[in-house]
């Protein structure tokens, strides 16, 4: 058999472990070591390997040394009873080319022991703990600072995305090159209900219907290094939105991949279940502030403005408007 035929080692392996319904993967590490991961698809474990040996798997496996495909960015505050779940999903990525970079804001529950111990036993999982209580928009902004990822991606510490999630997303983008891929989004209830709330096939119209679903996306690093797009300081809620915004308006366009489910949880004590009070309006309209100054400069087209006032007053009057009052008893 020629070298061109012959399977790789990689591939050998790989079909080891899914012929007893597992997977294999190795992981290039910050300081340029090598690890290795095996997954059932419940739980994940995995080991470093010295210099000698990583450098024995790589020319094995014929990959090259380099940054991670995407940077998986968890800010975490006090959410100890849904950590591990999140956490499992994303070490559990069949995409095994990642960096999971988990920010503790000041978590005053178990959070941070938790994050600890899956530092312990995964290489690609870095922790960066806040001494105080900053904000998500600060957590996220300092994920970024350190991302090495090709693409980012966001996850909060309460939701999930299926196992294959990062793999689909990834596979479109190294096939198109695209700025922003975006999955699909289920909605899951604290009775286990769940709605498909998918906005995909507008999106595929338009690139600006992408307005909401932000952890349902992974974005080029290159792009908001760039143009030095972060999450606004001081705003509490409406940060992914103005995120998102500029993003979207900055990308040539969105690609759009059916079938990659990103799992949100709602909980009825969660920030984005509450009701608005006076404070959270005040927020959102910081962010909307910070989204329409960005906007207005030159290099943005023209109708990214007013495409984006025109979703302020259609949605913030209706859905959002009504929460709004109910939560001031006006």
């Amino acid at each position: 058999m020629n070298q061109a035929m012959r399977p790789s080692f990689h591939e050998y392996l790989s079909k080891k472990f899914a012929s007893v319904g597992m997977k294999f993967a190795l992981t290039a590490r910050a300081d340029q070591s090598w690890g290795f991961l095996v997954s059932d698809g419940g739980s994940t474990t995995g080991a470093a390997l010295d210099r000698p040996q990583g450098e024995y798997f790589r020319r094995l496996l014929g990959e090259k040394a380099g940054p991670p495909g995407i940077s998986v960015i968890i800010p975490v505050y006090n959410s100890a009873p849904y950590l591990k779940r999140c956490l499992e999903a994303v070490a559990g990525q069949s995409l095994g080319n990642i960096e999971i970079i988990c920010v503790n804001d000041a978590s005053a529950d178990d959070s941070l022991a938790i994050l600890r111990e899956y530092e312990s036993k995964d290489a690609r999982i870095k922790v960066i703990d806040f001494s105080e209580n900053k904000g998500a928009a600060e957590a996220k902004n300092a994920a970024l600072a350190v991302a090495r990822g090709e693409y980012l991606g966001f996850v909060d510490s309460d939701d999930q995305v299926d196992l294959d999630f990062y793999e689909k997303l990834y596979a479109k983008a190294a096939e198109t090159g695209a700025a922003i891929v975006k999955g699909e989004l289920l909605e899951i209830t604290e009775n286990g209900s769940v709605k498909h709330d998918s906005i995909n096939e507008r999106i595929r119209n338009d690139k600006f219907k992408f307005n909401r679903q932000f952890t349902s996306a992974i974005y080029k690093t290159e792009l908001i290094r760039r143009w030095a797009v972060d999450f606004p300081s001081g705003v509490t809620h409406g940060e992914d939105l103005a995120f998102l915004m500029k993003v979207v308006c900055l990308a040539p366009g969105v690609e759009v991949v059916d079938g990659a489910f990103y799992r949100y949880h709602r909980r009825a004590g969660s920030a984005n279940a509450k009701l608005f009070s006076r404070a959270k309006i005040m927020s959102v309209w910081r962010a909307i502030g910070h989204i329409l100054v960005f906007i207005k400069r030159p290099e943005i087209e023209p109708r990214a403005y007013v495409f984006f006032l025109l979703r302020v007053w259609q949605s913030l009057p209706g859905r959002l408007w009504h929460r709004a009052v109910r939560g001031l008893g006006l």
